[in-house]
């Protein structure tokens, strides 16, 4: 029985040496405490996790992303001892989204699906700055997930919800023009159209599938409180050309 508690022990002090090592050349990927992840660095580092707000940032304008463009996304974190950090980027079903580049003190992690640190940074603020590819139309609304920690064993827990731009209104042609708004919305959608004709407008699904139509004359009010949250697509026909416009309920 002593024999085997000795190697008991042995195996535990080597398991968590190699955990451990793992700090200083960046997380081995999947501690970003995202709902995919499910993991942050208190399993390695232990101690106390905290949820905390602004370390992260980006460039990414307020109305949103656009899709397959690039934007700067800058981690930081302000305070005593060794600092490190994993970040990654999941859409409303906990799909890894978008394509990362590492940048200076950074490198990707968890099968390219995640950024972190080369080397753990020792002065108080620790910044680091990489890029990230939108994805594609239809993706809808993101969110950033970061876990960051701390060699006295603290890992500060950060989030991010970023939207997907969306168009407001159609571009005029020939003195036509067309809107919906809100947008985003949750129970109705008004739309308009300057002609003032009656016209059918369908609303499709993200996977293509209808929804919803109804006839519409000027500006219309249209409920829309039976849709999930998602990207709708709102499609009507002019001058013999279908139409369409992305908006979002949710």
């Amino acid at each position: 029985m002593k024999t085997k508690h000795t190697f008991f022990s042995i195996s535990i002090v080597l398991i968590a040496t190699v955990l451990i090592s793992f700090y200083p050349s960046g997380s081995p990927g999947g501690y970003t405490n995202s709902p995919a992840d499910g993991h942050n660095c208190s399993v390695c580092h232990g101690g106390s996790v905290n949820n905390v707000d602004n370390y992260i940032s980006t460039n990414i304008p307020p109305e949103g992303y656009t899709a397959g463009q690039e934007y700067e996304i800058v981690v930081s974190y302000n305070q005593s001892g060794k600092k490190g950090f994993e970040l990654t980027c999941e859409d409303n079903t906990n799909a890894k989204v978008g394509q990362f580049a590492s940048g200076s003190g950074t490198k990707l992690t968890n099968g390219g699906h995640a950024v972190t640190h080369t080397n753990g940074v020792n002065s108080t603020t620790a910044t680091w700055t990489f890029n990230w590819t939108a994805p594609a139309s239809g993706v809808g609304e993101v969110t950033f997930y970061s876990a960051l920690a701390r060699t006295d064993n603290y890992t500060k827990l950060c989030s991010l919800v970023i939207p997907q731009k969306v168009n407001t209104s159609l571009d005029q042609v020939d003195g036509f023009n067309f809107s919906i708004y809100p947008n985003p919305a949750s129970d109705y959608i008004i739309v308009n159209s300057s002609d003032n004709e009656i016209r059918e407008i369908f609303i499709y699904s993200i996977d293509g599938k209808l929804c919803k139509s109804a006839f519409v004359k000027g500006e219309a009010k249209i409920d829309i409180s039976e849709l999930n949250p998602n990207i709708y697509t709102l499609v009507f026909n002019q001058d013999g050309k279908n139409n369409s416009y992305k908006f979002i309920v949710k």
